[in-house]
């Protein structure tokens, strides 16, 4: 399903997604998105496609898109599909014929690609390494993005941004988590209510982080009512600890669950069943 935010082309997916590939004055980029938006084309371009080609949890569609933007003009240039030869093992990729493009969209060329028009938004491109991943559509940050306003396929603007993290604490670390518990039952050993808890989870949102990794305010809470003192016990364990890991997001100062945060470890042992 195709969803517009703030203009910005996104593909709404539950699986993070290999991003299509575009080629600005020449310099590759990842297209993190998808620019055909309507239906009756993409059903089009579905049937198109080898019945036979790879799908995967990370590329649904069953094809990466290529296009490049030469004086300041979109193209679409070619779709790939991946097959795979189970008697080989291997895998080859292969771009649909010249004739196929142009059933799909008229005038089109291998030399030349496709004049492509249909698009007015924005674009997000990337370069560089994943500073932050998140496991839904094209959600991930990356070092380089450029943000490209387009109007009928013609660029007339762009907005450049150099994303990147600072080491530090993190939930999403598994020896972090398991260094949070411990500091988390040290603090609360002293209450005897703890012994009747297996398992305990905590949510952790509206996080303000200083330039120096400090969490300054947050809020942490637990699905029972009845445990809202140990959910203030990890709040205060929380904001003790320094420093966090932060990242430098389209020019701001973020916490990296920035949506928020559940985390979830074992009181007393392991979970019963």
């Amino acid at each position: 399903m195709f969803v517009c935010a703030l203009g910005i082309a996104i593909d709404t997916y539950a699986t993070a997604q290999d991003p299509n590939v575009i080629y600005i004055e020449g310099e590759r980029w990842s297209l993190l998105g998808e620019l055909f938006r309507n239906r009756d084309l993409v059903d089009r371009i579905q049937k198109a496609l080898p019945r036979e080609r790879v799908k995967s949890s990370a590329n649904w569609k069953g094809y990466i898109s290529f296009w490049s933007i030469k004086q300041n003009q979109l193209y679409l240039d070619s779709i790939c599909v991946e097959q795979y030869d189970s008697n080989l093992r291997q895998s080859s990729y292969e771009s649909l014929s010249q004739d196929t493009m142009q059933i799909l969209f008229a005038n089109y060329t291998k030399e030349k690609g496709f004049k492509y028009t249909a698009f007015s938004g924005k674009l997000r491109v990337a370069r560089g390494q994943c500073v932050h991943y998140v496991h839904m559509g094209y959600e991930s940050n990356f070092e380089y993005e450029s943000f490209l306003t387009m109007t009928d396929g013609q660029v007339t603007g762009r907005k450049d941004y150099h994303n990147r993290k600072s080491a530090g604490f993190s939930i999403s670390n598994r020896n972090d988590l398991a260094r949070l518990r411990e500091m988390f039952l040290e603090r609360v050993e002293k209450y005897p209510e703890l012994k009747e808890y297996d398992r305990m989870v905590f949510s952790l949102k509206d996080v303000k982080i200083d330039s120096l990794g400090t969490i300054t305010d947050c809020t942490v809470t637990t699905p029972r009512n009845d445990t809202e003192f140990f959910a203030s016990e990890m709040r205060q364990v929380i904001m003790e600890i320094k420093p966090w890991e932060t990242l430098y997001l389209y020019d701001e100062l973020v916490f990296p669950e920035r949506f928020g945060y559940f985390f979830a470890f074992p009181i007393n042992g392991e979970k019963k069943n």
